[in-house]
């Protein structure tokens, strides 16, 4: 049975902490939404799967891209998976770097900014990936 740790903030954020290797210096933070497809409406998929590729483009304090340069500033990669009941985002870098990977975390949560022209260009990408993962597979999800 894997051991963790869990804390709930006072504005209901859930923490878990996974304790993997003791003697690793990398950490992997790990933010999951309780919302997927399972929440959208008939005929309107896509919604969470397109929330999860804006979740990277420009807050209230970071440009288009910049969150990205930042993770790949300081050694660390990102990325991100929407699924049934879910959408995961990750960081995973140095400890030493665990005080940025939350802070970024935070801009996305308090300050993303919802752009037409950031949104528009965005729609095709996840059409492409809905193609390639959903439409073409014989299962249909």
């Amino acid at each position: 049975m894997i051991k963790f740790n869990k804390f709930k903030l006072e504005n209901g954020l859930e923490i878990y902490h996974v304790p993997v290797n003791p003697g690793s210096k990398v950490i992997s933070v790990d933010v999951f939404y309780k919302v997927g497809s399972r929440n959208e409406v008939m005929g309107k998929s896509g919604i969470a799967h397109m929330l999860e590729h804006l979740n990277f483009k420009s807050t209230k304090n970071l440009r288009a891209g910049e969150f990205d340069e930042i993770v790949k500033g300081f050694g660390g990669v990102n990325n991100a998976s929407t699924g049934f009941d879910y959408t995961h985002y990750f960081i995973k870098a140095s400890n030493e770097n665990l005080d940025k990977t939350l802070g970024l975390f935070a801009e996305l949560m308090k300050n993303l900014s919802l752009k037409d022209k950031e949104f528009q260009p965005e729609r095709e990408v996840v059409h492409e990936e809905r193609r390639w993962r959903t439409d073409n597979n014989p299962m249909g999800y």
